[in-house]
């Protein structure tokens, strides 16, 4: 139905294209050609387990991290490999030394998963945990910061902010606001779930304590690849939830978090073959393809914000490819399962065959719809669904 309003790249995916296609942010989507390598890597794994979990497997894992090492700006002994961000935010905030009267901050625009994290361990260790309310749209980026600031005291131990907001899709300046707070030595915790991909970075050169980002969504290895940094003068606390074969006293952070059990590591070993696959799909490599990305994401942006007379969410450079925009509050009642999705959000899906984001910011009935432009996407699909809508 809507093969011809994609670009030709859909044909490197799998995507079905009876549908439109138009959330690749909530879960990525991972290349035939990177899961037929998955595929080749399980039958090495199924032929000959020993051989491969034991003898091939610590030359592939070193060598996929290397290479996302690489990409990422970090040295390859600061990341670790974990299933995804969620993961990863909760094995700092489990590993961390909180005081009872320690406060941690974070932002409205919190992933909820990570919400839910941080009041679990609230509870569990004893520490306070302070909301900065960020408006939405947003003027400017020092908004942000300033707002931050205002929850700063003496009693701050950790800031836990996204790099690319998963709700409203904003790209908070990372570098002034970890800039702004650490040399108070208040630790910065990212929440890099959409960035790695979508954004350009240099760990080591950002300088925060923890960062954790998601692979299987803009790098578009398979699902269940992301990444743990720790900065050198904190991994020494930092433990895998689940300890293991490889744990024990003068194992080095990396060590720690090498095995933590029996599971199918090529999630893990894809994600070097898949920076270089993605890298190589525009003559301009990896920068060309997110510049493609954004400049489509501002497009749309801009088409939609005018068609649907919506207001624009924040100026153009607190966007990388995610744009979320307001929706008329629902008349439907809160959900009360996870698989129980929007009423316009099913519409657009079994009346039109549309799939599109949409979530309840910042909170039940109000609403918010999200585009995540990859490039099998077009501007005429945008324009689709501002018809649609």
């Amino acid at each position: 139905m809507y093969r011809s309003s994609y670009s030709l790249f859909i044909s490197k995916w799998l995507i079905d294209t009876n549908y439109l296609f138009l959330n690749h942010g909530s879960f990525g989507a991972c290349p035939t050609f990177i899961l037929n390598k998955q595929n080749d890597y399980r039958a090495m794994l199924e032929q000959q387990a020993l051989k491969f979990m034991v003898r091939q497997l610590p030359e592939l894992l070193h060598n996929s991290k290397q290479k996302l090492a690489e990409f990422t700006g970090s040295d390859n002994s600061n990341i670790v490999f974990v299933r995804n961000a969620t993961s990863g935010v909760n094995t700092v905030l489990n590993s961390y030394e909180f005081n009872p009267d320690d406060e941690v901050i974070i932002t409205n625009h919190i992933y909820p998963a990570c919400r839910n994290a941080v009041n679990f361990y609230s509870e569990k260790k004893g520490f306070k945990v302070k909301e900065a309310i960020i408006p939405f749209p947003v003027e400017n980026e020092q908004m942000v910061i300033d707002k931050i600031a205002e929850q700063i005291s003496t009693k701050t131990k950790l800031i836990l902010i996204d790099h690319i907001t998963s709700p409203t899709g904003l790209l908070f300046p990372l570098e002034k606001i970890i800039n702004e707070f650490q040399h108070d030595k208040i630790d910065c915790l990212i929440d890099g779930a959409h960035a790695p991909g979508n954004t350009p970075l240099n760990l080591e050169k950002l300088g925060a304590a923890y960062y954790t980002g998601n692979c299987h969504k803009w790098i578009c290895s398979p699902k269940g690849s992301a990444f743990l940094y720790v900065r050198p003068d904190k991994q020494e606390s930092i433990h895998p939830q689940v300890i293991s074969l490889t744990e024990g006293k003068n194992k080095t952070f990396e060590e720690r978090f090498y095995w933590t059990g029996t599971e199918d590591p090529t999630p893990y070993i894809c994600v070097g073959d898949a920076i270089d696959y993605m890298g190589k799909l525009l003559s301009g490599g990896w920068e060309e393809l997110m510049n493609h990305n954004h400049n489509l994401a501002i497009e749309a942006m801009n088409y939609l914000c005018n068609a649907l007379t919506t207001p624009l969410p924040c100026p153009e450079s607190m966007i990388a490819n995610l744009v979320s925009l307001p929706l008329p509050d629902t008349g439907s009642p809160a959900p009360l399962k996870f698989n129980q999705l929007d009423e316009l959000q099913e519409r657009l899906f079994h009346e039109y065959k549309i799939e599109l984001f949409v979530t309840y910011w910042p909170q039940h009935p109000k609403r918010l719809f999200r585009i995540s432009p990859q490039i099998y996407n077009t501007l005429d699909q945008y324009k689709m669904l501002a018809e649609r809508i």
